[in-house]
């Protein structure tokens, strides 16, 4: 065995973790709330003390946020095939109680979902950014604003303005989608139109956005987190290294990450920013595998997925080894525990009823 193998985790064990002043990590329990996450192509489903955990079926390897439907207690995910078998691309529903899945639209098999999916109660519509491969010459992809409303069972593909290709973040208060392209940040509305454009080379690169839930202000990340004023412009810089920065509910704090094995928090009335949590002794930190901190609706707990990266000796193989968990926080209590396995797009099933 390498020595970088023997000194890793193996895939059933919790990663090493370094804690801020005041936290402790815990054994699983259950919070009375769901976890919902993709691993390996399947989506499964917990309760956070991950003591019966549910395989709801498979979604293929399309990079793609899950939405949730409380009302109908759905998730949404786009699906389509992995390898072998037929051929299809469609948004799927998958029935968190029942445990039953089915198809709510079928996609062109020149189309698919990924990077956007957010479901808006008050118009019953679930909010995608769609590709379309084009006819033609070479690779020619178009990017467009889905618009599909569950009740009536009709959807819409709106265009795009030029340079909206990432999304990152969607208000469904005021109608809006946050961008990030070549050049710059822009916000679009439903409709397709552009609401706010922002342009300059200190930046950050575009990993991750946040609107915040009542000012206007938005967190942008990639290589730094900043905060943007709507109002007058101002750009206000937050950390220098960090992506995939989140609000809490109330605004007061935004949560982001430097790499895919750690987590932070700003303050934003004080101004200052603390270390949650950090992989010990990961030498060979990277940012590929970082995904944005989910919050519960009150914002007391938060779900992350985050990585180790190990450098292999066996040259016949991969270069690096990723060992993975999935972590819950309390953040009231300051307490943190974890599920060791792959995951990569999660979110919260918040039980009512």
């Amino acid at each position: 065995m390498s020595e970088a193998a023997a000194n890793s985790p193996a895939t059933d064990r919790p990663l090493p973790l370094l804690l801020g002043k005041g936290w402790k990590q815990i054994a699983p329990r259950d919070i009375g709330k769901k976890l919902i996450w993709e691993s390996d192509g399947q989506l499964l489903s917990a309760k956070t003390d991950f003591s019966d955990i549910c395989t709801l079926g498979k979604v293929g390897r399309i990079d793609c946020p899950i939405a949730i439907d409380p009302v109908r207690r759905i998730a949404i995910r786009y699906a389509c095939q992995d390898s072998g078998g037929r051929d299809f691309s469609e948004l799927r529903s998958y029935h968190l109680d029942q445990g039953t899945q089915s198809r709510i639209f079928r996609l062109g098999l020149n189309q698919w979902i990924l990077w956007m999916l957010k479901h808006s109660p008050k118009e019953d519509v679930v909010l995608a950014l769609v590709a379309t491969h084009m006819p033609g010459e070479g690779i020619r992809i178009q990017h467009q604003l889905g618009l599909y409303d569950l009740a009536r069972s009709k959807s819409l593909l709106i265009p795009l303005p030029r340079d909206a290709f990432c999304p990152t973040d969607v208000n469904l208060t005021n109608q809006e989608v946050l961008f990030h392209g070549v050049e710059g940040w822009q916000i679009i509305d439903y409709y397709g139109r552009r609401c706010a454009h922002l342009r300059t080379r200190s930046l950050p690169l575009g990993r991750g956005g946040s609107f915040h839930p009542e000012r206007p202000l938005v967190a942008l990340g990639g290589g730094g987190i900043a905060v943007w004023n709507r109002d007058h412009g101002a750009i206000q810089n937050i950390h220098k290294q960090g992506q995939n920065p989140v609000w809490s509910p109330d605004g007061e704090k935004l949560w982001f990450s430097e790499s895919s094995s750690d987590l932070f928090v700003h303050y934003l009335t004080k101004g200052t920013t603390e270390r949650i949590l950090a992989v010990a002794g990961n030498r060979h930190a990277e940012i590929s595998m970082s995904r944005p901190p989910v919050l519960t609706t009150d914002g007391t707990f938060i779900a992350l997925p985050i990585s180790r990266k190990v450098k292999r000796d066996d040259e016949s193989g991969p270069r690096f080894a990723f060992y993975q968990s999935l972590i819950v926080l309390d953040i009231e209590a300051r307490e943190l525990w974890q599920f060791p396995g792959k995951a990569t797009n999660m979110a919260w099933y918040e039980l009512s009823g």
